[in-house]
């Protein structure tokens, strides 16, 4: 802000300092000296009645104020001066790091802060460039507070273009929104219009194809409620295609021999289309039973596995219950079944025979493991096997040694004689080759002869010792080739 002499500005009237409260009243009433507030205009130095947008009483209400502050606008003429000097703004280079601190993001917010809350807030910012202005190091040029002035002017000016770039841009975004959004309702509204006309083009096809169908109706049908249209017979020979049917007329249902036996003891009762009242009825309460268990089949043929027995001579016919039973669950390739899987273990269970479990606990620990469908196999061989072999024959008089009856010791035994100890039949590991299956070597069934020394004291009804490896009454574990056999490949890495 600089300062002119020309005569025809008006010079701002200068305030002068009053200590007597009589000489200042006069000044007070001028209008251009009262502050731009809703007070009523009252003797300087008093306040005569409370704001007038408030309902709470002043408490400085004819309490004498002190004047602490002037404005800055006014300027105390020295003494050597005859008239006073007019102010007028200028311009100011704002530094580049207070236009960096101005940003298009919250430049609304820094220009409502720039101009503050009032206009003793904005006096107070101006105050403190001022004085900031006067201890910079730099030489003074002009008045301090005219300085502040003008740069709190050109803050408020380049902050204001800021904010109107930002608001120029908001607006564009708006407005290419705005466009895009019609473009697409006008989009969706032909595509509408469009599925509105396919929609009504295809009711009317409807509507016009039940119309030709009613009339087809109306002119085909007799009073009857029938076609009349007359049957065409014809002779097998003049059949074509497609009519005729390249299938074979005799249907092969012969039962094997291994089933035979197993169908004829335990008939299949299905329904062939009979007439009879009391079949079709027995049919039909029986397919209602079944179609109740429909929803527990899961517990139920759990149940019917758990309940199966494994017999010698009917192996072949539970097996393959087993295995259907396995397919309605949904187990359909039983080699995916390993030992630690439920129905592996289930079916282990039904084998009685510790001779047979022997053998299969050798087999699976030399192929590395077993799965059901070789346990299913290898259990029907063993017991086949075992059931074809004869029984050993109870031992002739002429095997038997009397003992005389020498003392009365003797005697109380009850005449015991020395026998020996029939054969028994044990079952040894399968050992299945890589070629096929008719080349497998089983050597499942041995007679080994049992011990023939026993106790002459003592009571017959304890068990023989037997081997605790492979169950065999003939040798001991120590001298057990299958467990040496066993040590050996584990030794060797092979098992």
């Amino acid at each position: 802000m600089a300062k002119t002499s020309d005569s025809q500005s008006r010079p701002l009237e200068t305030i002068t300092e009053h200590s007597d409260e009589s000489s200042a009243a006069p000044n007070a009433a001028t209008p251009q000296h009262n502050n731009a507030s809703p007070q009523v205009a009252s003797p300087a130095g008093f306040t005569t009645d409370p704001p007038s947008w408030t309902t709470t009483p002043d408490p400085s209400f004819g309490v004498k104020r002190e004047r602490n502050r002037r404005s800055s606008l006014y300027l105390h003429p020295t003494q050597g001066e005859e008239a006073p000097i007019q102010w007028y703004c200028s311009s100011y280079e704002l530094s580049s790091f207070e236009k960096n601190a101005v940003t298009k993001e919250d430049s609304h917010d820094r220009l409502l802060r720039e101009v503050a809350n009032s206009n003793e807030d904005l006096q107070l910012s101006l105050d403190a460039f001022a004085n900031q202005y006067e201890s910079s190091s730099e030489p003074l040029q002009g008045d301090p507070m005219a300085a502040a002035i003008d740069h709190k002017f050109e803050l408020i000016r380049y902050t204001a273009l800021k904010a109107v770039e930002a608001h120029d841009e908001a607006v564009a975004v708006l407005d290419a929104e705005q466009q895009h959004h019609a473009k697409v309702v006008a989009d969706m509204t032909n595509k509408l219009e469009m599925a509105e006309k396919e929609n009504a083009t295809l009711l009317n096809s409807v509507k016009d194809l039940l119309a030709k169908v009613a009339e087809l109706r109306a002119q085909t049908t007799t009073m009857a409620g029938s076609n009349p249209f007359p049957t065409v017979e014809k002779r097998p020979f003049t059949l074509e295609s497609p009519y005729s049917s390249n299938s074979p007329t005799i249907v092969d249902i012969t039962v094997p021999k291994a089933y035979r036996t197993q169908i004829q003891a335990a008939p299949i009762k299905y329904f062939e289309g009979s007439t009879d009242v009391e079949t079709v009825y027995t049919f039909l309460k029986a397919l209602d039973h079944h179609i109740r268990l429909l929803p527990n089949a899961f517990m139920v043929l759990n149940n019917k596995l758990e309940k199966m027995e494994l017999r010698g001579a009917d192996i072949a016919r539970i097996n393959d219950t087993y295995r259907a039973t396995l397919d309605l669950l949904g187990v359909k390739d039983l080699s995916t079944i390993d030992e630690s899987h439920q129905y592996f273990q289930m079916y282990m269970r039904k084998i009685k025979d510790p001779h047979i479990l022997s053998t299969l606990t050798l087999s699976s620990l030399s192929n590395n493991g077993l799965n059901l469908e070789d346990l299913l196999r290898y259990t029907a061989r063993l017991m086949v096997i075992k059931s074809t072999t004869p029984s050993a024959k109870n031992p002739s008089s002429s095997q038997t040694r009397d003992v005389a009856p020498s003392t009365n010791r003797n005697q109380s035994k009850g005449g015991r004689a020395n026998t020996k100890k029939p054969h028994k039949a044990s079952v040894h590991n399968i050992e299945e080759g890589s070629e096929e299956e008719s080349e497998e070597a089983v050597a499942a069934v041995s007679s080994k002869p049992a011990t023939t020394n026993r106790a002459a004291s003592g009571s017959n009804n304890y068990n023989p010792r037997r081997c605790f490896f492979c169950d065999d009454t003939g040798h001991m574990q120590s001298d057990c080739a299958a467990k040496k056999a066993l040590l050996e490949q584990l030794k060797a890495g092979k098992a």
